[in-house]
């Protein structure tokens, strides 16, 4: 029997990487927690354990992680593919987890603010700032996270349309 999504990414990474998509949350587009070494193991796995469409589609999924190459996204997206019987489908809109807290927080904070509640309002302030700047250090381009798997199986992309060719910083040759 076929090894799971969550299977293949703790075996094949030889448990470099974590199944958890909650693991790796607010921690943004990180090296450390995603790679091209560890995409190509996964891949490994995907073409082994399910095939060489599966694997074409595993490609083509990694395409479209850009701008939010985070390891919790990858996951979803991941689960999302074994889901569907590893058949891609691109996602229909994806808005960062961290941007949708930050957002609730501070519309927290406003109404904490026009009822006079001060205290409440400094904390909800203070956590919001945690959610968007604790992991800003860390933040690496999509494309250094990527940029290396896409290249190695260019020709399992297929053709892309010109507005996915550049989507990261003055890198116009991201897809091709």
């Amino acid at each position: 029997m076929p090894k799971t999504a969550r299977e293949l990414v703790s075996h094949y990474t030889d448990r470099k990487m974590s199944g958890r998509p909650e693991f790796y949350l607010g921690r943004g587009n990180c090296l450390g927690d995603l790679n091209s070494a560890l995409l190509e193991e996964i891949y490994k796995g995907v073409k082994q354990e399910h095939g060489a469409e599966a694997a074409k589609a595993f490609v083509k999924m990694v395409g479209d992680l850009n701008p939010d190459a985070s390891a919790s996204y990858f996951l979803q997206c991941l689960y999302r593919l074994e889901d569907r019987g590893w058949k891609y489908t691109p996602p229909q809109k994806h808005e960062s987890i961290e941007k949708n807290t930050a957002n609730i927080l501070a519309e927290v904070a406003s109404d904490a603010l026009k009822s006079g509640d001060r205290s409440a309002r400094d904390k909800v302030l203070g956590l919001t700032q945690i959610v968007m700047f604790a992991g800003a250090p860390m933040q690496s381009d999509p494309y250094d996270i990527i940029g290396d798997f896409l290249g190695n199986h260019r020709a399992e992309l297929g053709p892309k349309p010109h507005a996915k060719r550049a989507r990261t910083q003055n890198r116009d040759s991201f897809l091709g």
